[in-house]
């Protein structure tokens, strides 16, 4: 199959930021708060943010599968004691469809998310927190998520 005659693939990939030991945190109350804006103000040197408000934000981040038409975002969901994360990843010319390639794809894009949430937690917080990944899956739809993206405001 030539490059050309590839079809939309997205790859999400979700999972939880989670402190394993409480007993460490002097601010319990504000520390997932904090830890998101802290996570926030690293991510702006990866990508362009496209949406934020007082629960969570989106950002468009460089990430590749196959084609040069792949996008990468990351979603971050903030809670009173976790951070919620997905990962989607488009390639609008995906070129295979066998399911030991699309796995090997979404195993890659697993680890990828996980080093991004490692380079995202301050150095002194990275010992009692982890990424608890939730779902990881793969979809073939019909369109582009830009149209997500450039649905107007109400």
């Amino acid at each position: 199959m030539h490059v050309n005659e590839g079809r939309p693939l997205i790859i999400a990939v979700s999972g939880r930021v989670e402190v394993t030991d409480w007993e460490e945190v002097k601010d319990v109350e504000n520390f997932t708060f904090n830890l998101y804006r802290s996570m926030i103000e690293k991510l702006r040197g990866f990508g362009k943010l496209l949406f934020e408000d007082g629960t969570g934000c989106v950002f468009e981040i460089g990430c590749q599968l196959t084609s040069i038409v792949s996008k990468g975002y990351f979603l971050l969901g903030v809670s009173n004691f976790s951070i919620q994360v997905i990962f989607l990843v488009e390639d609008l010319l995906y070129p295979f469809r066998r399911p030991e390639i699309i796995q090997k794809d979404l195993q890659k894009n697993i680890s990828h998310l996980k080093d991004l949430v490692q380079s995202l937690i301050p150095e002194k917080y990275k010992r009692i927190i982890e990424l608890n990944i939730v779902d990881a899956r793969w979809l073939e739809v019909p369109f582009s998520l830009d149209v997500l993206c450039s649905i107007p405001d109400r």
